[in-house]
């Protein structure tokens, strides 16, 4: 994902996603505040998870982005007029076997 690219806020009622940072800085954004996820971490977005990746930083964002189940058909686009936007929280990260990372909330 290119500096200064975004996805369209949304919502899936079904499918849980687990995004993890290769290359660059994500900021996963969600209606009570930001995150800002670093190369060898990742987060989980469960169902029913208002949120929005964006690459806020100056150089390309590379991760992966598991979905279980597809979100084929089970994607809803959100508004984002009473999301808090202004900053980005820190967050709890722990390593897990194999020198990686999660984040947890």
């Amino acid at each position: 994902m290119p500096p200064g690219a975004a996805e369209e806020p949304h919502v899936h009622q079904k499918a849980h996603q687990f995004f993890y940072v290769l290359d660059g800085e994500m900021t996963l954004r969600t209606p009570e505040n930001g995150h800002c996820i670093r190369p060898g971490q990742g987060i989980h977005v469960p169902p029913g998870r208002p949120h929005w990746v964006l690459n806020e930083g100056a150089s390309d964002l590379i991760f992966i982005l598991a979905s279980s189940p597809s979100t084929s058909g089970d994607r809803i686009t959100v508004d984002t007029k009473d999301w808090d936007l202004t900053g980005i929280d820190d967050l709890r990260v722990r390593t897990v076997p194999g020198n990686r990372s999660s984040i947890s909330e």
